[in-house]
C-alpha cells in the first residue's frame, strides 16, 4: 500500500500534502463517519476487544465449533507437506471470502501506525494484508462502511467480527454461509 509522504517541507503548513494523499490514496480520515470509526477502532485495540460496545461480534472461522486446546493443536500442526497444504487451503478460503467482502462492500484498511483508514488499490495489495493477518504477520483491521462492521484478525486463521450498530446483519451472514465458513458467538 502506498503511505502519504510524510515529510515536512519548509513553509509548508502540514506534514502531508492533503491535494495529493486525497487524489493517490483515497484519505478518508478527515471525515466525521471515519472520526468515529477510528475511534471505535482504537478502543477496541486498547481493550484487547472487550468493549462493551458490541453485542453482535462473532468469530470467523472454518471450523463449526470452538476448538479445545487439544483439537486447536492438531488442526495447526504440520507434520510434513500434506498438513502445509490444508493450512494455505483454509487461508485461501478465508481470503477469497475477504476478496468477494472487499468487491461488494468496499472495505477500508486502518492503519494502527497512524490511526488513519485508507482505501485498497488493488487486490493484490488487499490480499497481501489479509495473508499477513490471518498468518499473524501484522494484524488487520478492516472496516466495510455499508454494514458498519469491522474485522479484525486474530490467531488460528480466525478474524473477530464487530457490528458497530444494529442493523441488518443477514447479507454479511450469508455470505459467510455462502463460502462454507462459520460465525461463532
Amino acid at each position: 500500500m502506498k503511505h502519504a509522504v510524510r515529510v515536512h517541507q519548509q513553509g509548508a503548513s502540514s506534514p502531508r500534502d492533503p491535494a495529493e494523499t486525497k487524489k493517490n490514496l483515497n484519505y478518508i480520515n478527515g471525515r466525521k463517519m471515519a472520526k468515529r470509526v477510528t475511534t471505535i477502532i482504537g478502543d477496541l485495540l486498547e481493550n484487547n476487544e472487550k468493549s462493551k460496545l458490541f453485542s453482535n461480534r462473532y468469530i470467523l472461522s472454518v471450523h463449526s465449533h470452538w476448538l479445545s486446546e487439544e483439537e486447536a493443536d492438531e488442526a495447526f500442526k504440520i507434520l510434513g507437506i500434506k498438513d502445509y497444504r490444508r493450512l494455505i487451503d483454509i487461508e485461501i478460503k478465508i481470503i477469497e471470502f475477504l476478496v468477494e467482502l472487499n468487491k461488494i462492500y468496499k472495505l477500508t484498511y486502518f492503519d494502527k501506525s497512524e490511526a488513519i483508514m485508507y482505501d485498497f488499490w488493488d487486490d493484490g495489495e488487499f490480499i497481501k494484508k489479509a495473508a499477513d493477518g490471518l498468518r499473524e504477520v501484522t494484524q488487520f483491521v478492516f472496516y466495510a462502511k455499508s454494514l458498519d462492521l469491522i474485522l479484525i484478525s486474530g490467531f488460528d486463521q480466525d478474524i473477530r467480527i464487530f457490528f458497530i450498530s444494529d442493523g441488518d446483519q443477514s447479507p454479511f451472514k450469508n455470505l459467510v454461509y455462502d463460502n462454507k465458513l462459520y460465525l461463532l458467538e
